[in-house]
Parts: C-alpha cells; structure tokens; sequence
C-alpha cells in the first residue's frame, strides 16, 4: 500500500525508489510457517510487478531478503530450538548472524542514483545462506536430528557405515523420496 500511495508523487517529480523488505523465506518453502513463506513470497512478485509497471517512470522498485538476523526475535528462536544457533553459522559460508546494520550498505546503494538501472531485483542479504546448494539444516534433539529443508521436516540417524537412515517425516510417514 505504501508502494502504491508513493507511485503518484514519485510519477509527478520523474523519479523514485522503493525498497520493499523480504525475507529469506521469499525463496525458501517453510513448511513450519507457510503464511508467512507465501506473504514473502508475494513481495517479491510485487515487487517484479510494480518494477515492470513503474520503470517507464523512471521509478527503480528493488526487495532486500534479509536472512538469519540477530534480533530480539531470533534470540527466542535460539533459546526454543536446541541447535539452530550451530546450524545457521554452519550453513553461513560468513560464519556468523547478521547484524541490522548489515542491510545499511544494500539500502543506501538502492535508494541511490549508483542503482538507476537495477529494478526488480530481490537482493539476499543473508552472508551467503541462499548460495548454499543443500536447503537442509540440522537442528539436534535429544533423540536423534531434526532436518529443515524446503519441502519437510525429517528425523533421521546415521548409521555406523556412514549411511544415512530416516526414520520419519513431520507426519509420522516414511517420506516418499529423500535425496542425501
């Protein structure tokens, strides 16, 4: 909405930015938070749609996709999910969190005359975290490991040979394929 109540304005002087805030979830399926997985989703086609309707106005409409981000929020998550702290700087090739700061750098270069020419775009920030071929983050529990990737949860072990083993997806059901 507030893309569209700037569209006027930004039309009348013969240029604009708008810089709409994703999530890494704008990329990545979640099925622990499908709603939200979909909304980020959704702000990034917005973002594509408003780019192609707005640059012959010379108005620039880019989303910045901010990853795992230490913040009031996390801090809980962390304290909730034994292991996500290790399994986010494990599958960060940054090693570390993001900081609110981190996103400063995108958002000037964004908001600036430099990005004239960049619309559409959805900008990970996230210190590596999208480039990671694998979607699978092992978060540990008492009873084995709890993997989340894009499509489901699994609890699976590994064997003594090496091998991998699952036991059960997040329904109870033996998955139907799983790649390792």
């Amino acid at each position: 909405l507030c893309s569209h109540a700037a569209y006027p304005e930004f039309k009348k002087q013969g240029a604009g930015k708008v810089i709409n805030i994703g999530s890494m979830m704008s990329i990545f399926a979640a099925s622990f938070a499908p709603a939200y997985a979909a909304s980020k989703g959704g702000i990034v086609q917005f973002t594509k749609s408003c780019a192609n309707a707005w640059a012959k106005d010379n108005i620039q409409v880019n989303s910045v996709l901010p990853g795992w981000i230490d913040t009031d929020l996390t801090i809980k998550a962390r304290e909730q999910v034994k292991g996500l702290h290790e399994s986010v700087l494990a599958r960060t090739p940054a090693g570390r969190w993001g900081k609110p700061d981190d996103h400063a750098g995108i958002a000037i270069f964004l908001a600036s005359p430099a990005s004239d020419f960049v619309t559409g775009t959805a900008i990970p920030v996230d210190g590596g975290f999208s480039i990671q071929i694998s979607t699978v983050i092992p978060i540990n529990f008492d009873r084995g490991a709890l993997f989340y990737s894009s499509f489901h949860f699994i609890e699976a072990g590994i064997e003594g040979d090496g091998s991998a083993t699952v036991k059960k997806n997040h329904r109870g059901k033996q998955p139907s394929w799983v790649s390792y």
